[in-house]
């Protein structure tokens, strides 16, 4: 009895004198004032986020009243403000994980937590080359080129122009808060010049990539030092320009739309053989409707023991993969190695009685499966060699 009461004597002594010491730290430590044309998370009290970029005279409205840019800006991040409710809005700078989820989108958003599970299971590291399908609204395109840095590279395949065009958007607005806080290398905003380019195709054929040379683009061609923030009066290219269609309403490729914002190269165009090289690419995520269609380019353009990982919201996908890989076993030096569904629990604490899960409708269910694909070296078989996927 005698040890318990010193402990928790003890315990009261250590966590007043850590309350004593944070205090002085509050005091010390006043939020910097922003500017405008800086972009911030407002949060309310039930967790509600919303992205807000300050402007000159601007306001922002939600349920819980109204507040302005210019008090928003006054205060800073990790500040509280007020509105005319007398609610209380949470201000933060946007991380990463908080943009993706908030960013413009035109279909489901890769979660956090699959994103994150993608970069490990690809063990993607600063200076690999990735490649991408299915680029969406660039959420796991973010990821990804964060993970490979100004030394590596993320070659991005979209076919759809409004989507491919959007995820570039997206991807500009996230560097330009970068670098608004400051967390943007002058390396990486110069890396972050931006080209665009069209690529002529024959008629009959798919888009080919393998002859394109940095230096000669062949319709036009647009650097600065300095970071694109915003719309360019120079791009007036329109999807009729690149995909028309034929009488029968098929997709008949004229010209593809290359846009390189390094480590970022956007290509407007479906992925096939013809567009990649052979053992080009570290890793490859695929986010196809139907991922067995990338076989092909996987093998091809992989890297001997490089890792591919599919996403997919339907096991019946991950059946049909498995299928085509047994029917066609010998073409295809690709065996699933993992299929996994990763799971996030969020839980309520609340001294000094309450631990336990969050409910129901604050869980976040099923998002997707992911596949993990590795491409094994060309080697001499032998009759008693196993060649079964490894599940685990």
């Amino acid at each position: 009895m005698m040890r318990h009461s010193i402990w928790r004597a003890s315990t009261s002594a250590v966590l007043l004198s850590s309350m004593r010491m944070s205090t002085q730290r509050s005091l010390n430590t006043a939020a910097a004032p922003l500017s405008f044309g800086t972009t911030v998370v407002v949060e309310d009290k039930k967790g509600r986020k919303h992205l807000v970029e300050l402007e000159e005279g601007g306001v922002y409205q939600c349920h819980a009243g109204v507040v302005e840019h210019e008090e928003i800006a006054k205060r800073g991040v990790g500040s509280t403000v007020r509105t005319n409710k007398n609610a209380s809005l949470f201000i933060t700078r946007p991380t990463l994980e908080k943009y993706t989820l908030l960013m413009p989108r035109e279909a489901t958003p890769i979660y956090p937590k699959d994103a994150v599970a993608v970069v490990g299971m690809l063990d993607v590291t600063p200076g690999d080359r990735v490649l991408e399908a299915g680029s969406g609204s660039g959420a796991m395109s973010l990821w990804l080129a964060r993970a490979v840095g100004t030394s590596g590279s993320v070659v991005s395949f979209e076919p759809r122009y409004n989507t491919y065009k959007l995820a570039i958007r997206n991807f500009e607005r996230w560097n330009h808060i970068l670098e608004r806080y400051g967390k943007l290398s002058e390396n990486a905003i110069k890396s972050g010049a931006k080209r665009e380019y069209e690529v002529e195709v024959e008629e009959g054929s798919t888009p080919d990539f393998s002859h394109i040379v940095e230096s000669t683009p062949t319709l036009k061609r647009k650097e600065q030092a300095e970071h694109c923030d915003g719309e360019d009066e120079n791009e007036e290219v329109r999807s009729a320009d690149i995909v028309r269609e034929d009488e029968d309403g098929e997709a008949k490729w004229e010209k593809v739309l290359v846009t390189e914002t390094k480590p970022l190269e956007w290509r407007n165009a479906f992925l096939t053989p013809q567009s990649v090289k052979e053992g080009e690419f570290d890793a490859a995520l695929i986010d196809m409707m139907e991922p067995w269609m990338s076989l092909d380019a996987l093998a091809k353009g992989l890297k001997p023991s490089g890792k591919a990982v599919m996403i997919t919201p339907n096991i019946m996908q991950i059946m049909n993969l498995r299928k085509v890989l047994n029917m066609h076993r010998p073409s295809y030096p690709l065996i699933v190695t993992k299929v996994v569904e990763i799971t996030h629990r969020k839980w309520m604490v609340d001294p000094p009685h309450i631990a336990r899960p969050a409910v129901v409708q604050h869980q976040q269910g099923h998002t997707g499966f992911l596949v993990e694909v590795q491409k094994k070296a060309k080697f001499r078989q032998f009759s008693d060699d196993r060649d079964d996927d490894v599940h685990s």
